[in-house]
């Protein structure tokens, strides 16, 4: 019988702390509409210039990305997808999550690294990375909006990302259907 009010217990409270993990009431549309000024790539464009790249990717094992080095080593073969000299490389950590790592093919070293859950966008001829794009939303998680979700905007300037903007739904505010 105590094992069966433990159980009840726990049941009750994941569902209490669990149970509004999504909103339904909320659509990605809906909170996308009542932004304004969403950062996009045309403001953060970025010149691309002729460079040399670096024979192989340099990466010590006190670096975050050294447990994915073949990974990354196999990324940075690639040809340059951002920002210019830069490659965003996407690795699977869980589900949903990526960590994502920014290699600059001119030096051979890992500049940065970020974590996402439904993706990254990003260009080869700007600076702009946004995390967690609504493209990326809705393949996933269809019309359940997660209020754990975040969709963020970052600038690469000077080796270092940039938090431009960051959307967080407001749980309190739901679209009247």
């Amino acid at each position: 019988m105590i094992n069966l009010k433990i159980a009840l217990i726990i049941l009750i409270v994941f569902g209490f702390v669990y149970g509004d993990a999504y909103s339904k009431n909320i659509t990605y549309g809906d909170f996308l509409s009542t932004q304004s000024e969403l950062p996009n790539f045309e403001s953060y464009k970025t010149e691309i210039l002729p460079f040399t790249p670096a024979k192989e990717l340099k990466i010590s094992k006190k670096e975050s990305g050294w447990i994915y080095r073949n990974t990354l080593r196999k990324a940075f073969n690639e040809d340059a997808n951002f920002s210019g000299h830069y490659i965003i490389s996407s690795i699977g950590c869980g589900s949903p999550c990526q960590i994502n790592f920014i290699l600059d093919k001119a030096t051979g070293r890992v500049v940065d690294s970020f974590e996402s859950s439904v993706g990254v966008l990003f260009n080869k001829d700007s600076n702009l990375i946004i995390v967690n794009p609504s493209e990326g939303y809705e393949d996933t998680l269809l019309d359940e909006f997660p209020l754990w979700l975040e969709m963020s905007f970052y600038e690469l300037s000077n080796n270092k990302l940039r938090l431009i903007k960051e959307l967080k739904i407001d749980s309190t505010k739901k679209s009247e259907e």
